[in-house]
């Protein structure tokens, strides 16, 4: 009789499992879907779109990214993974997007190339943003040695950015230059994504040789494709760094114009870190106008935020308010600070 009802209860467990299974891949399938119509938007006119379905379903995501984890279907996670990491990269939560990265890449290498390129392509802008400079040329070198295998034009163009960035980051120009030419040369038609692209890292370079006219003319370039193309993370990048250019030749307006029209477009695409460097942006050009309560107010937010996101700036925007508390006297100090509280960031943000 016990043998019986053994017998009975394992062959309900059996078909109990099963219908968990198979329940649980339909689900994953679903988010996986739904994931990837989330992440086409990314980088077009629906980005907030994008971003906003990517988090409203990042326990479903979540979810769905462990069952495939355990139940051994690598490509699934790691597509899953990929997709998880763009919700959670772009809103700050870099700790979250690197445990899932993790994930992925312990799919291992049953995974096509293609998307283990793309795993190590992620890994290399979370590094990058993280300060580690080395560890994010030796991700995209890995990612871009896949690329080259399949000869995935689009990804090898976004590599040879990152790794184009790294050089200028690292005072390596002419290797910048040429990494650039390389771009072109897998560029077809009139591209202006990749056009406003190779212009910002023309200018860049021109910045850095300290040739600031061609600086502004190569930036307004990147700015014109990037408009033209409705590409709003593009333009938010080329008018910040257009106000730069204006703070450099003590434009203040220009600069403080330029930074406020790319900050309503960063924090609209739930860009933190973009939105808190332009936070910092305001704050030197708020102080060079002599808006010392804003200039704190706003050095404040941008410090705070930097510190959610463990920003290499956190330091940076600490240095500012020291600096500016050693230089002040004691009272136009204490005067400045407490003014500094009596309004928002954000209206201090609009207040020039």
């Amino acid at each position: 009789m016990l043998e019986a009802v053994r017998e009975f209860a394992a062959e309900r467990l059996g078909r109990n499992l099963d219908l968990e299974s198979a329940t649980r891949t339909k689900h994953a399938s679903y988010f996986l879907s739904f994931a990837k119509g989330c992440v086409e938007r990314l980088g077009t006119d629906r980005e907030a779109e994008g971003l906003s379905g990517l988090a409203k379903e990042d326990d479903n995501l979540q979810t769905a990214l462990r069952w495939a984890e355990r139940a051994g279907d690598a490509e699934t996670c790691a597509l899953l993974a990929a997709a998880i990491y763009r919700s959670t990269f772009l809103r700050g939560f870099w700790e979250d997007a690197a445990t899932v990265l993790a994930i992925g890449l312990g799919a291992g290498d049953s995974v096509s190339p293609p998307i283990r390129a793309n795993l190590h392509f992620l890994t290399a802008w979370l590094e990058r943003e993280r300060g580690d400079l080395s560890g994010s040329r030796q991700a995209a070198e890995t990612a871009l040695t896949l690329q080259r295998e399949t000869g995935d034009r689009e990804a090898m163009r976004k590599t040879l950015n990152l790794l184009c960035g790294l050089r200028i980051a690292a005072g390596e120009l002419d290797e910048a230059s040429a990494l650039l030419d390389e771009m072109e040369t897998l560029i077809q038609g009139r591209d202006l994504h990749w056009q406003g692209v190779i212009f910002h890292n023309r200018a860049c370079i021109a910045d850095l040789r300290e040739d600031y006219d061609q600086a502004r003319e190569l930036n307004e370039s990147a700015l014109r494709c990037r408009r033209l193309g409705g590409l709003k993370r593009g333009v938010a990048e080329s008018l910040c760094n257009l106000g730069g250019l204006a703070y450099k030749r003590g434009d203040f307006k220009q600069a403080i114009d330029s930074y406020q029209e790319a900050l309503r477009i960063r924090l609209t695409l739930h860009d933190r870190l973009g939105a808190a460097i332009l936070l910092w942006n305001l704050a030197e050009a708020a102080e060079q106008v002599g808006s010392q309560p804003a200039a704190i107010a706003l050095y404040r937010e941008a410090e705070r935020q930097f510190r959610e996101l463990q920003s290499v700036y956190t330091s940076a925007a600490t240095d500012s308010l020291d600096r500016m508390q050693q230089t002040l006297p004691p009272e136009a100090w204490r005067q400045a600070a407490a003014e500094a509280e009596t309004k928002s960031w954000e209206d201090w943000a609009w207040s020039n």
